[in-house]
């Protein structure tokens, strides 16, 4: 029967025992399974999609249970989960985790409705472990799903985190997490707006704002290449493919060079470097008219051949050439070839790699890849009614990269035209230009690209960070123009760190309130280290407690006095970049409006 109570269960007699046997997703379960509800439904269900006679429960119009996501069985033992859970059973599921970020319309509507039924949910990401011994087996992105969790404010809002990468892991397969890694978004704006999702999941609250924004305020790449009138399949396509079919590809082909990841580079293709086209046969030849020039090629690999790493890569070539299935070409052949320029500027742009890392559905997953139909939903400015200065400054500096891409100097002008068309604030432009090195950490899933998040913060990234959180008080306190915000970094951190025992030590920045109206730029300053000695001894035992061995609690202090703060956090570079600092003003800011000067918070 089932199980309503665990107390009167003695799970020794289970051992080596089946309770039920069904076919779980492909037929209805039996009335001893269904007439009682769960009060707990736990699993592990399998990721692989495997075909076999009979299927799934074909998707029929409104019914939620057979939504789902394409190639995803494990969403349909979620869905049963929910069935036997009731209406306040409680479930938590080990699950893929690409499903809940796709932008695929199936995924979107089953992930949804799932959120609404089950409400509060949480989700933690494990992503950043799959390559790191998560599973003997299996390297696929997994995320842990709770059901009505207990933990969550309300049922309207949702609890987001994931577990950071650590080089301990696959050592000790110990989970280090902490406040920074979890957050609260409310659940309309989720349905509202899917890739938030991410944007809260892998980032920051700010993050999920300026992608709600962006989703909401601006035309998708392919709504602006309509209205340029490069249509799909005539003038724009992905390139051909070999493998396959012996389709005899057009007589042209042999006279035409070809692109390929080995000789792509970004802003421009080095003619020089191009092999003739070969091939015999052909699986999709493409039709011609999408290999003319002038031609905007974007990679589909978009890891390595970025002109920085972290960043996207597209280039312009003024000729015919033929491109391979690893590139998504758009012809110009016939249009104004400025606006060619224009997009190359956009797409190499760290607004596009912040958009690819914190709202695009592969990077940071299971794929550094950027599929047609992600390139093709990227937000853009509608670019024919956008005001012509902004336009020319992006193609000026586009060709300034192109002609250096490797001098950063160039890099950052053709961000910052960027950001001027598309009209972002100051606060917004901080997010995207760190989004760049944020993206690194998603796509390059290797010890040697990740271990730089973790070393100790230097002293100029500290006094970024603290100059970072007073600027944004001072914002708020300019208002009145009686007090303003000055910091203290220190140099020497409060507690040693480890990284060998994952043992990260503890760094320490104070901000003390100031009279007299904000200054243009918020002071920062290096302080005396017996501050510190002073204050360890204070906080001694305050790091210790009591937590399960598989889990090590990064605690973060904010430690309020009557005129000053201290925030501590883990010696780690990535809890002190100036994204942080946004977020931590923010948290600051409200810490006041809620509890007062005074009050004393521990996160």
């Amino acid at each position: 029967q089932p199980i309503n109570d665990v107390r009167d269960l003695k799970f020794d007699h289970l051992i080596d025992t089946t309770l039920f046997e069904a076919d779980t997703i492909g037929e209805a379960l039996p009335a001893k399974l269904t007439d009682h509800a769960f009060d707990a439904v736990v699993g592990n269900p399998p990721w692989t999609f495997v075909r076999r006679a009979g299927g799934l429960r074909p998707r029929q119009a409104g019914q939620s249970n057979t939504l789902r996501p394409r190639r995803s069985p494990d969403q349909a033992f979620l869905s049963v989960a929910a069935d036997l859970a009731g209406e306040s059973g409680r479930i938590g599921m080990v699950m893929k985790a690409t499903p809940f970020f796709s932008k695929d319309v199936h995924a979107v509507a089953a992930r949804s409705t799932l959120l609404e039924r089950l409400a509060p949910v949480a989700l933690v990401n494990l992503s950043f472990l799959r390559k790191e011994g998560l599973f003997p087996d299996a390297t696929g992105p997994a995320l842990l799903f709770f059901a009505r969790c207990a933990l969550a404010s309300a049922p309207d809002q949702m609890l987001v985190g994931s577990i950071p990468w650590t080089p301990d892991f696959k050592r000790t397969g110990v989970f280090h997490f902490g406040p920074a890694e979890i957050r609260t978004v409310p659940l309309a704006r989720v349905l509202e707006t899917p890739t938030i999702l991410k944007a809260a999941t892998f980032g920051t609250v700010r993050d999920g704002w300026l992608i709600d924004k962006l989703e909401h305020t601006l035309p998708t790449l392919a709504t602006v290449l309509d209205r340029l009138g490069r249509t799909d399949g005539e003038y724009r396509g992905q390139g051909f493919q070999v493998h396959g079919d012996a389709n005899e590809p057009p007589k042209r082909y042999r006279s035409l060079k070809v692109v390929s990841p080995e000789v792509f580079t970004a802003f421009r293709i080095v003619e020089a470097t191009l092999p003739l086209f070969t091939h015999k046969v052909l699986h999709r030849p493409r039709r011609e008219s999408i290999f003319r020039g002038p031609l905007l090629l974007c990679s589909k690999v978009g890891n390595n051949s970025g002109a920085e790493r972290g960043r996207y890569s597209a280039a312009v070539h003024t000729g015919d050439v033929l491109y391979t299935q690893n590139f998504f070409g758009v012809s110009f052949r016939g249009a104004d070839t400025t606006f060619a320029y224009i997009l190359s500027g956009i797409l190499n742009s760290s607004v596009t790699a912040f958009q690819f890392a914190f709202g695009g559905p592969t990077w940071g997953l299971e794929r550094p890849t950027v599929e047609p139909h992600d390139l093709l939903s990227l937000r853009i400015p509608s670019l024919s009614s956008s005001d012509e200065r902004l336009l020319q400054a992006v193609v000026e500096t586009e060709k300034q990269a192109a002609a250096d891409p490797e001098d950063k100097n160039n890099l950052r002008k053709l961000d910052e035209a960027v950001f001027d068309l598309y009209d972002l604030e100051a606060d917004e432009r901080i997010l995207v230009r760190d989004s760049v090195a944020r993206a690194r950490y998603l796509i390059f899933e290797n010890r040697a690209e990740r271990i730089d998040v973790i070393k100790p913060p230097t002293s100029d990234l500290l006094k970024a960070y603290a100059k970072q959180v007073a600027s944004s008080v001072d914002a708020y306190l300019r208002a009145r123009g009686e007090r303003h915000l000055e910091a203290i970094v220190y140099t020497k951190g409060l507690a040693k760190g480890d990284l060998a025992t994952g043992v990260s030590g503890i760094t320490a920045v104070r901000f003390v309130m100031a009279p007299g109206a904000p200054k243009r730029d918020a002071v920062v300053r290096e302080g005396d280290p017996a501050d510190l000695e002073r204050l360890a001894g204070l906080l001694r035992g305050r790091f210790d407690a009591d937590v399960p061995p598989y889990l090590n609690e990064r605690r973060q202090l904010r430690l309020y006095g009557p005129d000053d703060l201290f925030i501590l956090k883990p010696m780690e570079a990535r809890y002190w970049t100036t994204t942080v600092g946004l977020n931590d003003a923010d948290v600051i800011l409200a810490d006041h409006w809620l509890r007062g000067r005074d009050a004393a918070s521990y996160a």
